[in-house]
């Protein structure tokens, strides 16, 4: 119930009436009887600073940060984790000792999914489809984890130099391989699918206006021993999934990673564990439902 002594916690975002984020917080929050609720705080650009000032001044837990303020926020913290330094990109921030601390839980959210699924992901190659803030946090914390070696495929556009550039100096910084390919090069990937890799995909080909597209080409060679992982969650099965699936492969949707993030800021404001496979069992039902609505 809240009351007097009910502290805040939300996400700053714009758009962010989508996000399942305050069910995940919230239904957290009942479940070990922890006195906090969570909000939706939608915010123009314009109020960004302001509305992170009230952190501090209403004494909250901290917030959750989406797109599109992931960067924008860095300039009004007071400190980052390494995590949020390598990435240059913030998803939560944490009143700590009346300083804000920005962190990425993104990437660790990602290696905890990993890990409760067993899969054994320290003596493999990692191939990452997509380049984007998702993408960029979890090659920072595979590489954290010093993987054997990590390939992200690209868009050959404007920005592609500059990942390039981005992904050498991290390698060379955390001592591990990191190779960025054009995305339609499809020789350098099945050269790379001969082995027995954990393909991801990052991007957003295979949900929403994309539902029906997968990000990979039919050209593809994956096998059975593959681990396919796309970190979309709804729908709850992408056409990635269905077409490594025929192929015999081990796969996984995004709703572990999504729940496992939100653990770890959890974690951070709270020091509770979240109950994540009773929370991961709530959404699924919750997800399942919507798209038996939508058919």
């Amino acid at each position: 119930m809240i009351n007097g002594e009910t502290r805040l916690a939300g996400i700053i975002a714009k758009p962010i009436k989508h996000s399942l984020s305050p069910f995940i917080h919230n239904t957290s929050f009942q479940l070990l009887n922890v006195n906090g609720v969570y909000v939706s705080l939608e915010t123009e650009a314009d109020n960004l600073r302001e509305a992170l000032s009230m952190i501090k001044v209403w004494e909250m837990y901290g917030v959750n940060i989406s797109m599109p303020y992931k960067r924008a926020v860095i300039p009004y913290l007071d400190s980052l984790s390494e995590e949020a330094e390598l990435t240059q990109a913030v998803n939560t921030v944490v009143l700590s000792d009346g300083k804000l601390i920005g962190h990425n839980t993104d990437g660790i959210g990602f290696v905890s999914f990993l890990e409760a699924e067993s899969i054994d992901y320290h003596r493999k190659e990692v191939v990452i489809l997509g380049a984007g803030g998702a993408a960029q946090a979890i090659v920072t914390q595979l590489a954290l984890q010093k993987v054997c070696a990590i390939h992200v495929f690209k868009r050959n556009n404007e920005t592609f130099a500059t990942t390039v550039a981005q992904m050498k100096q991290l390698s060379q910084h955390l001592g591990v391989a990191i190779s960025v390919y054009d995305f339609d090069d499809i020789n350098a990937l099945n050269y790379l699918l001969e082995k027995n890799v954990i393909l991801v995909n990052t991007t957003n080909v295979g949900m929403g206006a994309q539902a029906t597209s997968s990000p990979l080409s039919p050209q593809a060679k994956l096998r059975a021993e593959h681990t396919v992982i796309d970190i979309i969650y709804y729908p709850l099965v992408t056409p990635l999934m269905r077409q490594a699936r025929n192929m015999g492969c081990q796969t996984f949707n995004g709703l572990g990673m999504l729940v496992h993030q939100a653990a770890v800021s959890f974690e951070l404001w709270t020091g509770k564990s979240m109950p994540v496979n009773e929370i991961y069992k709530r959404l699924l039902i919750t997800l399942s439902g919507e798209e038996e609505n939508d058919n």
